[in-house]
């Protein structure tokens, strides 16, 4: 467990939004919004990364999570609302967009959000979805707080911040005292929660808190070299821990510091060789459970590489071969975003969100 060592002070006015593309189509809104729904109430089945700690474990999910108790597991719950908030911010005046809102405001309500930052409160919970879940809350909150002028948004922003405050608390003592990053790409992985964090704390001009994440992205991956590339993907990956890496040190080195990292981190990636990083995984037909994962690393993987072209000048010979390999990605991705399946319909169209409204790129 991890307790605070910084104060979580008040938030400064948040920047201009950017202005979105239109990447979502109509009907992508409309599965996708739809499936959240859906999911976001259906509270079973679902699975809790807690200890037990005798009777008072013994409680359906609604009870301990009023907001965040469907879509399998409390952090897709998280990132299925974030979604939400996304669609409605990027693409104004879609079909349905009230139904969505009047969604929300049941979701967010004030109780019900209390409760949920009540449950981090208690010292047994605080490494309760340590750091994955924590990082989705404050890309939500980030979300919320960075969309000017709506006054929905402003209300969720108010009733969301109890727990937003319990997580920047815990994330800004989890920060400096892990011993070593995890470095698999299942929901431990540091480099990823490390990413979404430093967004939140450099849009909103958290000092300390961005600060402190780049620093120890600096001690964890400064001096990593050779990437064995070979070694991707494991099983049940949804995440590549080298892009995962490479995306975060894009956000925390210099343009120049970052190429010449790059290139010792994947020595190989100017010439198009870079295991079988560069190249779709193929859906096995196991259409169940985690063995749904790849798609995600699919969707995960395009987004990391368009991400660190973004820190690469102009002229740069891995650009192109970066920028092809995302294409391909995303498209094999997006071939099984929704299949009627709900392992993967609870969480896929999430990160199809990330990708195609360029969220990690603002």
């Amino acid at each position: 467990m991890f307790l605070t060592v910084l104060l979580f002070s008040c938030i400064s006015q948040a920047p201009t939004p950017a202005t979105y593309p239109e990447s979502l189509t109509e009907e992508e809104i409309s599965i996708f919004t739809k499936t959240a729904m859906e999911s976001i109430v259906q509270e079973v089945p679902w699975t809790e990364f807690k200890t037990y700690l005798g009777e008072e474990s013994v409680v359906t999910p609604k009870e301990l999570h009023p907001t965040f108790y469907g879509c399998f597991d409390w952090h897709s719950a998280v990132h299925n609302h974030w979604m939400l908030v996304r669609i409605l911010k990027t693409h104004p005046g879609f079909e349905g967009e009230q139904v969505v809102r009047d969604f929300l405001h049941k979701q967010f309500s004030k109780e019900n959000l209390r409760t949920e930052a009540a449950y981090f409160e208690n010292l047994k919970h605080s490494d309760f979805e340590e750091p994955y879940g924590w990082a989705w809350v404050l890309l939500l909150a980030l979300e919320l707080r960075t969309w000017e002028n709506d006054v929905d948004a402003k209300i969720w922003a108010a009733h969301l911040h109890p727990l937003e405050k319990q997580i920047v608390n815990l994330f800004s003592g989890f920060v400096p005292l892990i011993p070593a990053p995890e470095r698999h790409g299942m929901h431990e992985n540091t480099a990823f929660a490390f990413s979404l964090a430093w967004d939140y704390a450099h849009a909103l001009h958290l000092t300390n808190l961005e600060k402190s994440i780049s620093k120890r992205a600096q001690d964890f991956f400064l001096k990593d070299v050779n990437y064995p590339s070979l070694y991707e993907p494991s099983g049940k990956d949804f995440l590549s821990p080298g892009f995962a890496e490479a995306d975060l040190m894009r956000r925390v080195l210099s343009q120049n510091d970052f190429q010449s990292w790059l290139t010792s981190f994947f020595p190989n990636l100017e010439n198009g060789r870079l295991g079988n990083m560069l190249t779709p995984t193929l859906q096995s037909g196991a259409m169940q459970g985690a063995y749904m994962h790849h798609i995600g690393l699919n969707f995960s993987r395009s987004w990391a590489m368009e991400g660190i072209v973004l820190a690469l000048p102009n002229e740069d010979s891995r650009i192109d071969i970066l920028l092809n390999a995302a294409s391909l990605h995303r498209e094999a991705a997006m071939d099984f975003v929704t299949t009627g399946v709900y392992d993967g319909d609870h969480w896929l169209p999430t990160f199809a969100v990330y990708l195609l409204t360029s969220r990690g790129l603002e």
